[in-house]
Formats: structure tokens, sequence, C-alpha cells
């Protein structure tokens, strides 16, 4: 369900996981491709839609599916390096603290 998709992008704050999980030495993408892929970048205004940060909004969403919030998931991660394992454990905080 593309509502689930939307729900999580808006749950995630990716600002932290630059600020954190690089020291702020990076800069947050318009879209979900590094900021390096430039060829392949979508401008702002077409991910607003999705990446716009809004918790109240996700919150609709998963409502809206009727999506069981209490309901545990598992995400799998590469920990091939530091940032990996860092980034994982930054967006584990983040949808632990909203639900």
């Amino acid at each position: 369900d593309i509502r689930f998709r939307e729900a999580i992008y808006r749950a995630t704050n990716r600002d932290q996981f630059v600020q954190l999980g690089l020291a702020g030495r990076g800069v947050v993408p318009a879209g979900p491709l590094p900021a390096s892929l430039d060829s392949f970048q979508i401008t702002a205004k077409e991910s607003e839609t999705y990446w716009a940060p809004d918790l109240n909004k996700a919150k609709q969403l998963l409502s809206a599916m009727n999506y069981d919030q209490s309901k545990e998931w598992e995400v799998v991660s590469s920990n091939t390096s530091a940032v990996n394992t860092t980034w994982s454990e930054i967006w584990q905080q983040q949808l632990s603290a909203r639900r």
C-alpha cells in the first residue's frame, strides 16, 4: 500500500541522519537517491508530496489503511560500515519514538 511508504517517509527525519550519522558533513537530497547522483535527481517540488516531514500526516495515512501500529516489523540493513550501523540505530529510534 503506497500510503505505508509515504507514512514512513513522513515519519523519517532525514536531516537527523546527516547531522548524527555524518557529523553534519552532507546534504539531504531532494529525493531518495544520494545527492551526488545529480543526473538522476528529482526536484524538491517533485518529491515534496512524499518527503515533507509530517508526523500527523504519517499517522493519518496509517490510520486510513487500518494499519496496526502495535505491530512490530524487522528492517534488514547492511552493517558493513559504522555509518550504516549508526543510520540503522537513528531510524530505529525515530520510528520507535513516533508510535
